[in-house]
């Protein structure tokens, strides 16, 4: 049976024995929700959002993200 710490709070978390990548858990502890992205050695990392497609939620998270005030596409255009 295979152990892991939790990235937030440290707390133990154990895992079975049959682990594969991508392989989604909860922390009991403190509800983080954490990816298997390496079996060997086991490597854990937080589950991100899935990707985004519309373009207008994409600036707007790119920009949230950086800290960008004004648009990166207005400075583009003529």
């Amino acid at each position: 049976m295979a152990m892991a710490f939790c990235l937030e709070c440290g707390n133990t978390i154990t895992l079975g024995t049959r682990l594969h990548e991508g392989q989604q858990l909860i922390c009991a502890e403190c509800g983080a929700r954490l990816e298997v992205i390496n079996v060997m050695p086991l490597e854990l990392d937080w589950v991100y959002a899935e990707p985004c497609h519309d373009p207008e939620e994409y600036w707007q998270i790119k920009n949230e993200l950086l800290g960008v005030i004004s648009d990166e596409r207005d400075s583009h255009r003529i």
